[in-house]
């Protein structure tokens, strides 16, 4: 049982704290600053569904989670600048019924329940960052990004309240400490490659925490492509300072993106 939930919550932490997938056309890729067009939709197994609201406004939400975690977010557009598409993302959820859930007897010790231990508070988190994005050549599009996340809490979080997993636990530091910075750079690669590629790189820096720093790269690429389908495969790898000591961590990444143009008249 315990393995069970050790390997839900890192599908929670990869889909919901991580998220951005390769979707139905390169342009419209979820991590540059590009906007989906107006009406269309892209959802995953896993990744959010997202929806172009407007030529300036894309807004997502992971609804599969929307019950033990409440999240949203709102993808802006800021025009272009010295030859950069400028964004900016919004986002923000509630992992307090989660964790609560998970002090339970019948979680196995996720998190043990101790009455010595207070009750995980109210957390809202929310991070900003702004997007840039520009074609290096008419195969490369580069992404760099950088962002402050805080956790608007209604009391402190006991750091013996932690989950020694990859991705999820260097999180809630954030949690813990109140706010994060985050830095990155995504790097998608399109024609003349017959199969779309993306790779990243991300830093996480929580000062004033024991173990303030956090790397994670991941790549993924699109194995087929069938109409409004697409099959995607990938990796994550992470390193992070833990309790324990530095360990490093590789994760698989799969999922199936399913896209929807909206409808016009003729």
């Amino acid at each position: 049982m315990k393995i069970v939930i050790r390997f839900c919550l890192t599908i929670i932490a990869l889909t919901t704290l991580a998220s951005g997938q390769l979707t139905d056309g390169d342009y419209w890729y979820a991590g540059t600053a590009r906007l989906l067009p107006e009406g269309r939709k892209v959802c995953g197994l896993f990744q959010p569904l997202r929806y172009g609201r407007s030529e300036t406004v894309e807004w997502s939400l992971n609804p599969a989670l929307a019950l033990l975690i409440p999240n949203g977010a709102v993808k802006v557009a800021a025009g272009e600048m010295a030859g950069w598409e400028r964004s900016w993302r919004v986002s923000a959820h509630y992992p307090t019924l989660l964790l609560r859930t998970l002090t339970k007897e019948s979680t196995a010790g996720v998190l043990a329940p101790d009455p010595t231990i207070p009750e995980v508070p109210h957390i809202l988190f929310a991070r900003g960052e702004m997007l840039l994005t520009r074609e290096l050549t008419g195969a490369l599009t580069l992404t760099v990004k950088g962002g402050l996340a805080l956790a608007l809490k209604a009391d402190d979080l006991d750091s013996r309240n932690t989950i020694h997993l990859p991705i999820v636990y260097p999180r809630m530091a954030a949690y813990e400490q109140g706010y994060q910075l985050n830095l990155g750079a995504d790097l998608l690669a399109t024609a003349p490659l017959s199969k779309r590629l993306w790779v990243d790189a991300d830093l996480f820096i929580t000062p004033g925490y024991d173990f303030p720093l956090v790397f994670e790269h991941k790549g993924v690429v699109v194995l087929s492509r069938q109409g409004r389908l697409g099959v995607l495969l990938g990796y994550k790898l992470t390193w992070a300072e833990y309790p324990f000591g530095s360990q490093w961590h590789l994760l698989p990444l799969v999922d199936i993106t399913w896209t929807r143009n909206k409808k016009t008249k003729d």
